[in-house]
């Protein structure tokens, strides 16, 4: 595939098809045609703890500088602009590559099934004592709920009791969390 590049951001840099980017105008300590160094961020959410690349770019001659996400530079820029309520999907899985063939705009819930499908992410998440970053068990959990029911404990001593903050020992007695089964 040949390099193709577009340019974002009021052109002052270029996206390539390819998922790299680059000055397109010259500024001090650099010139035009210089290769952005991508950084990796960590994503996590719903349950995808995937790393992407991302630049920093500056708005404008003098302007803020702003991190912003290769793979959406991309698609922006050789998809088209993103349709309300969409986001960039990676076709084979893998978010270090941000070629625009491997590109597509998706809505939330097609993107996270097709990480299902790719075995991405897992379809069940686990709750209560199951889940790996639980605090408690179920039976501390009866516990605090027992105390704080006898009204001889306050939230704020049952959270110094079990080593914890008042706002978690309200959220599981009042059924936030950990609902009773």
């Amino acid at each position: 595939m040949k390099e193709e590049w577009r340019k974002v951001e009021g052109g002052w840099y270029e996206v390539s098809n390819l998922g790299r980017v680059r000055r397109a105008k010259p500024g001090q300590g650099t010139w035009v045609g210089r290769l952005l160094r991508p950084a990796l961020v960590k994503h996590s959410r719903r349950g995808d703890e995937s790393k992407y690349k991302r630049v920093m770019i500056r708005k404008g001659a003098i302007g803020n500088q702003v991190w912003k996400l290769v793979h959406v530079l991309v698609a922006e820029a050789f998809i088209g602009p993103r349709p309300k309520g969409k986001e960039v999907n990676h076709i084979d899985g893998n978010k270090m590559n941000c070629k625009v063939s491997n590109l597509e705009w998706k809505t939330p819930s097609g993107n996270a099934k097709h990480a299902y499908q790719l075995g991405l992410r897992h379809a069940h998440p686990k709750f209560g004592a199951d889940n790996p970053a639980a605090k408690f068990t179920a039976s501390r959990i009866a516990r605090m709920r027992k105390l704080y029911s006898s009204g001889r404990y306050t939230q704020k001593q049952i959270a110094s009791i079990f080593g914890t903050v008042q706002q978690y020992v309200s959220d599981i007695v009042l059924n936030r969390t950990w609902k009773a089964a």
